[in-house]
């Protein structure tokens, strides 16, 4: 991706992204999120106080909203099967939504339900 794309998306909408990030993640099979030196992932809060997890199509994404407060932090894949059958699972437990290609500005939050719905409806074009 040159740099004229990767700015050109990371300015648009949350919509816009939103589309994006669920064509590329059926077509790359994988998700990007921020961890700490733990290995655990990167918590936000909405204006709600909702707790949220970011995460992006593309290293490049996640990498750029990794911030100087975020000492010891990296970008790193989840497999799409992983993803979906047990990552996405295990948030919706705790009660916590995604984040969908946060750009430090907002993102598209919604349910684990919606997010899976879009995905496997992404996917099942591809058969």
């Amino acid at each position: 991706m040159n740099e004229r794309e990767f700015t050109s998306l990371i300015n648009s909408p949350a919509d816009v992204r939103y589309n994006y990030f669920i064509k590329r993640v059926a077509d790359y099979e994988e998700v990007w999120v921020i961890v700490d030196e733990n290995n655990n992932v990167m918590l936000t809060k909405d204006d709600e106080g909702r707790d949220l997890i970011p995460m992006w199509p593309f290293k490049a994404f996640a990498d750029y909203c990794i911030e100087e407060s975020m000492i010891n932090c990296s970008s790193e894949a989840i497999d799409l099967s992983e993803f979906m059958d047990e990552f996405l699972p295990d948030i919706e437990n705790y009660e916590i939504l995604p984040s969908v290609f946060w750009n430090l500005e907002d993102s598209g939050v919604l349910t684990v339900k919606d997010l899976l719905r879009d995905l496997n409806n992404e996917l099942l074009s591809y058969k």
